[in-house]
């Protein structure tokens, strides 16, 4: 029982840590490609991004602005 207790502090322990570290750097990808299409295909970059919310005017507004 008390192994067992000690192994699932560990587990607890390396969730906080675990997801944050992993959920941030796939995030910090996303966000590296995003700038740089943005930065260096602009015209495709913009073309792709109104394609995906043609239908909620308020985005479509948002992103031409």
């Amino acid at each position: 029982r008390k192994q067992a207790e000690d192994i699932y502090d560990l587990i607890v322990k390396f969730a906080d840590y675990g997801f944050n570290k992993s959920h941030s750097a796939a995030y910090g990808l996303v966000a590296y490609y995003t700038a740089y299409f943005k930065a260096n295909y602009t015209i495709e970059f913009m073309a792709a991004n109104l394609g995906n919310v043609m239908a909620n005017t308020e985005k479509v507004a948002l992103y031409i602005d």
